[in-house]
Parts: structure tokens; C-alpha cells; sequence
């Protein structure tokens, strides 16, 4: 009798080890919300950047990933998942995300190229998080809403003007930056304090602008940050009248009167001046 008390015992003490919950690791992805992070600066948990996206399986039993920036939704249907594997591919552009699934979090490699491209960044998520700057809880105490002179790298030889348009509502803050060049797409993130921060990831951008509004309702102590290269620092005024430079006075000849010589082959061949 005591051999199969003892046999007993230690077959419920394998259970319980074979079976405890923190050991478990979940098949498949949940559905529903998650929060993303991409460490874009491995040196700083300051610049990671947060994401929010939806898994969401359809009638035919494939999943997608929704990923939101503001009224933007970009949809992944590049999406594998086996066991505890997640990989996903962005639409358009290079960008995957490589991840294990852990329960209610995803660990794992962000490549802005393409994993081949290698040159991976820190992911995690947090299933059913839908707040995109969580550890920011203070309630907003200032209002960015409006348009904003942006100075890109101010007091250096790289310095240029940006224009920023910001609506806020509440805590929550969207808009985008203007650049001569184009735009940094739709961001969306939340006033905290006197501290703005706004993110975007659509699979060609990943990008953190934080800043601070001080007493004399200036935007200071700005940073952007999209890579481990790319970083720069930036200020911004309010204004009604500031405008970037119209396309067609971006590139100018320096002497007008000179007339432009050229001269190529045509379909034929034949030489065109």
C-alpha cells in the first residue's frame, strides 16, 4: 500500500508540474486588441515605440492583423501562425514581424527590410491593452490643437521648417507633420500632462515625436526617432500664417537668362539637342 501512495503522489506532483500554468504557452494568437512595441533605440526604453493592432480571424477561418494609426487602418493579410510562431508581413512594403506567442504576450523581432535584410528591432506586445502610451496615466493639462512651425534640428546647419497640424480631444491626440519632401503620415497617440507623444508604424514608417509644452505655450524638449540612425531634435511655435514653400519653387535654375543645353539619342537613335 505504501508503494501506491508513494506511486500516487508523485504521479499528481508530474501533473501538476507538467501542467502548471507557468509553464503553459498558448497555440495560437488571441483575437482581439494588442499593444505593440518596438524598441527603436537599444540603448533607451525612451524610444519605445508603441503600436496598436487587431487579430481578427474570418469566415474562412484566415487571420488578418489591423494595425491603427488614428483613422488609418492597415490591413496584414500576410499572417502565419503555427504553434506558438507568429509571422506577419506588412502590405506594400518589406517590413515583417517575427514573433513567439507567450499567452497574452508576443516576443520577438521587428525588420523594417525584410528579415533576409536582417538589421531587427525588439518587439513585445500585450494582449488586450488598447491604451497606445499606457504608462503615461496624468491627465492632459494643456491643448495642442492647431497648426505649428516646426524646426527640425534647430541651431544646427541641418535645421529646416516643418509644418505640424494636431487635433486633440480629451487626452488623445492625431494629426501629422508636413515636410517639403511629404508627410510622416498619420499619428496618433496622447497629451499626458504637459507632454505630447504621438507614434505611427505602417510598414514603411516607424516613428516616436515626443515633446512638452512649456509656460509660454511652446512645444520644447522635442525628439524624433525612426531608427537607431535616425534621430533628431525639434521645437515648434504655434502660427496662422506660416506655409512651406510651394513644389514649384523648391528647385530653381541659378540663372534664368542661360539657356539649357542638351542633347540625347531619340527612339531611332538619332541625336536630339
Amino acid at each position: 500500500m505504501n508503494l501506491i501512495r508513494k506511486g500516487i503522489i508523485l504521479l499528481a506532483l508530474t501533473g501538476l508540474f507538467i501542467y502548471s500554468p507557468a509553464q503553459v504557452v498558448q497555440s495560437g494568437l488571441k483575437t482581439g486588441n494588442w499593444l505593440g512595441i518596438i524598441q527603436l533605440d537599444d540603448a533607451s526604453h525612451v524610444s519605445d515605440m508603441p503600436f496598436n493592432f487587431k487579430h481578427v480571424v474570418l469566415k474562412n477561418g484566415k487571420s488578418t492583423i489591423e494595425i491603427s494609426n488614428a483613422s488609418e487602418k492597415i490591413v496584414a493579410t500576410e499572417v502565419n501562425i503555427k504553434g506558438d510562431s507568429l509571422k506577419m508581413k506588412f502590405p506594400f512594403f518589406q517590413s515583417e514581424i517575427v514573433a513567439r506567442i507567450m499567452n497574452d504576450k508576443l516576443v520577438g523581432t521587428y525588420y523594417p527590410k525584410g528579415k533576409s535584410e536582417g538589421n531587427g528591432y525588439h518587439f513585445t506586445a500585450q494582449y488586450g491593452v488598447t491604451d497606445r502610451f499606457s504608462g503615461y496615466s496624468e491627465k492632459s493639462a494643456v491643448n495642442v490643437s492647431g497648426h505649428w512651425e516646426l524646426t527640425e534640428a534647430p541651431g544646427t546647419p541641418d535645421a529646416q521648417k516643418d509644418l505640424a497640424e494636431f487635433f486633440q480631444t480629451g487626452d488623445r491626440v492625431s494629426g501629422s507633420i508636413l515636410t517639403t519632401g511629404g508627410d510622416y503620415r498619420y499619428l496618433d497617440g496622447k497629451v499626458s500632462g504637459n507632454k505630447c507623444m504621438v507614434s505611427t508604424l505602417d510598414g514603411a514608417h516607424s516613428l516616436l515625436i515626443t515633446g512638452e509644452v512649456n509656460s509660454a505655450g511652446q512645444l520644447v524638449n522635442g525628439k524624433f526617432v525612426g531608427s537607431r540612425k535616425w534621430k533628431t531634435d525639434w521645437t515648434a511655435v504655434r502660427t496662422t500664417t506660416f506655409e512651406l514653400p510651394k513644389a514649384d519653387e523648391l528647385v530653381t535654375v541659378k540663372d534664368p537668362s542661360i539657356k539649357f543645353q542638351f542633347s540625347y539619342p531619340d527612339m531611332d537613335g538619332k541625336k536630339v539637342s
